[in-house]
């Protein structure tokens, strides 16, 4: 996804949770402790500074809760070691070291 269509999905979502819960701008920074010109900023979808710690707040303001999701490409880059989930990944750690590379080199095609 590119970033420019991240960035309009969160300015999004921060506008749509904040209106749900009935608050203005203004409102919101209070709550967080920062300007209503901030928060204008961030609901704006070219606005590409969004933080972790920000959004944090956000959400807390907002009685919600913070999820970042990260998975694979649909199109690995070239030259990318593979990617796990963390349960395989979990997985392939207990296994004895010899059958752990087994197992990640059948993964990358290498003999």
């Amino acid at each position: 996804m590119a970033a420019e269509t991240v960035n309009a999905e969160v300015a999004q979502l921060v506008k749509r949770l904040r209106k749900e819960s009935g608050l203005t701008q203004q409102d919101l920074a209070r709550e967080i402790g920062t300007t209503q010109s901030v928060i204008s900023r961030l609901e704006d979808p070219s606005y590409s500074g969004h933080s972790l710690s920000m959004l944090l707040r956000i959400a807390r303001a907002l009685n919600c809760r913070l999820k970042v999701l990260m998975s694979e490409a649909s199109q690995p880059d070239a030259g990318r070691k593979p990617s796990f989930s963390l349960k395989e990944h979990q997985r392939l750690m207990r296994l004895p070291t010899e059958e752990r590379l087994r197992a990640y080199n059948a993964r990358t095609g290498k003999p």
